[in-house]
């Protein structure tokens, strides 16, 4: 029985939308919302204190990643 040869795909075309180099206009549409404790008046529900609370373990090492990841390329 022969083998079959499939074409491996290149892994430019499973990259993810907006990862890599943009365009300066792209880089102009992108869109980041405010932060909401600097627009709204008053205290924020606190559900959602709780929430941003839990999360800042994950953001904290999210950027320790982030962080190394760089000083890794700069060091290469």
């Amino acid at each position: 029985m022969p083998s079959l040869r499939l074409a491996r795909p290149s892994r430019r075309s499973f990259a993810m939308p907006g990862r890599g180099r943009r365009s300066p206009a792209e880089r102009e549409r992108t869109i980041v919302p405010a932060d909401p404790r600097l627009t709204v008046a008053g205290p924020l529900d606190p559900a959602l204190d709780t929430i941003r609370a839990g999360l800042a373990g994950h953001r904290r090492r999210l950027w320790t990643r982030r962080i190394v990841r760089r000083a890794w390329r700069a060091l290469a």
